[in-house]
């Protein structure tokens, strides 16, 4: 129950100052120092609003020992607000090794700690101490990686220009969680609580295994795009070949589940989810898309793209919340069916403002997703095949494992026939790095 509100009210304490100082590479010491004391203000101002909430929440949920935890809980705002402007400079100065450790830690730590204190009886509090201890230890490690100085906040021309890109992003981050909560909130509200678990788990099967492969090119792509915000080609380079290695990736992911589904959800899943499967089935496909087009984002901040990004989030909020509504005529597959149809034609805009700045055409684009969208349709072309051939008696689980080894097989044979394509893509991949290399400013000029 904490849990709701500590989600929305970390996008009022990030309030997209991490995305807006990657974005603005020349900034010096003292303007990040500034922007530092800012966000531990913001943190300080989430922990009072969340201990002015914490009783109404609880009388809300009728849960009277809630209002403890949400106070408690709180503390990790003021504990982020001391960490969100190194990281990001972090993230600026490429150095993700040292991320990769002060995310790794923290994540051992708390894991050690809340099987403790489970195993000790705290009960719901383990959850609670876990979730403070981790952000503690990695507020104080990305810190002592990269100390910035604390000075008091002036709208210089600098400050004022990534908190006006800052408002943009926090408004689109806004309504975008808004957007992705509406779908719940309209089966919910609409279809009834039994659906909405239902639509819960397909969602959760569908994106979870993406989403995870997808936040690590994501999370690393935006110091890059913005070492290269004044170089088209650059951004041209980076934008066709993330894209094509994400879409090797995810591609076979999204379809492979698309096509076993049927066979997935009575084996994994039981026969008594057997109704989420067309659902399934239309939020892979849609997971695929949401996946390579997240590679957008990042260059449309480093472009100046903030102001289009928050109109459109906006839009796109409201469009979506009805788009839920009238799919939920048609039960958790109308639903669905919203995110395969209607929200890649909203995100139209976004790739006509990119392709605009990189210089990217729709031909080149569709060429570098052509290798991994080839072999995929061959894939699915040859589990459906293997479909019609099949006893359809045969057991469920039988037939999902002769369907991933052909699948796989096929997937693999195809690639082995494009090798030389897919050998080029790689080694392009593995030049990103000495691609932005003479646009990284030097660390004697971004600390001086």
């Amino acid at each position: 129950m904490a849990q709701i509100f500590v989600s929305l009210v970390m996008i009022f304490t990030e309030f997209g100052l991490a995305t807006a100082i990657i974005a603005y590479p020349e900034l010096g010491e003292e303007q990040i120092g500034q922007l530092n004391t800012l966000s531990i203000i913001a943190g300080t101002v989430a922990v009072l609003i969340m201990c002015a909430v914490a009783v109404p929440i609880g009388r809300f949920f009728t849960a009277p020992q809630l209002p403890l935890v949400v106070t408690a809980i709180a503390s990790i705002f003021a504990i982020n607000g001391f960490r969100i402007v190194p990281n990001a400079i972090l993230q600026r100065e490429f150095r993700f090794r040292y991320l990769a450790i002060a995310e790794s830690i923290p994540s051992i730590v708390g894991a050690v700690a809340m099987i403790g204190f489970a195993a000790l009886g705290f009960h719901y509090w383990t959850l609670v101490i876990g979730t403070v201890l981790g952000s503690l230890v990695a507020t104080a490690l990305t810190v002592a990686g990269r100390p910035c100085r604390l000075l008091w906040p002036q709208l210089t021309p600098e400050v004022s220009s990534v908190l006006k890109v800052s408002w943009h992003l926090w408004v689109t981050r806004l309504v975008w969680w808004v957007q992705v909560n509406a779908d719940g909130l309209v089966v919910g509200r609409f279809l009834g609580n039994g659906p909405l678990g239902a639509y819960a788990m397909t969602m959760s099967v569908a994106s979870q295994p993406l989403d995870k492969i997808t936040s690590l090119v994501t999370q690393v792509s935006p110091p890059f795009f913005s070492a290269a915000q004044a170089d088209q080609a650059a951004l041209r380079k980076m934008l066709l070949v993330l894209t094509g290695v994400l879409a090797v990736i995810v591609f076979p992911m999204a379809g492979g589940l698309t096509v076993v589904a049927p066979e997935f959800v009575l084996t994994i899943l039981g026969a008594k989810w057997a109704a989420v499967t067309p659902a399934l089935q239309l939020l892979s496909t849609a997971a695929a898309f949401r996946s390579i087009e997240s590679l957008l984002s990042p260059i449309v901040v480093v472009t100046g793209g903030t102001r289009l990004f928050m109109y459109l989030g906006v839009i796109e909020a409201a469009i979506m919340s009805l788009t839920f509504y009238v799919g939920s005529g048609f039960g958790i597959t109308g639903v669905a069916l919203g995110w395969l149809v209607v929200y890649p034609i909203l995100q139209l805009p976004i790739y006509v403002w990119v392709f605009r700045r990189t210089g990217v055409g729709l031909t080149e684009y569709f060429s570098t997703l052509w290798p991994a969208l080839r072999a995929t349709v061959l894939m699915v072309a040859a589990v459906m095949g293997l479909n019609l051939i099949m006893p359809f008696d045969s057991p469920a689980s039988q037939r999902l494992i002769a369907q991933v080894g052909l699948g796989a097989g096929t997937y693999i044979l195809i690639s082995l026939l494009q090798r030389r394509r897919l050998h080029a893509m790689y080694r392009d991949f593995r030049a990103l790095g000495q691609l932005t290399a003479p646009l990284r400013l030097p660390e004697a000029s971004r600390r001086a």
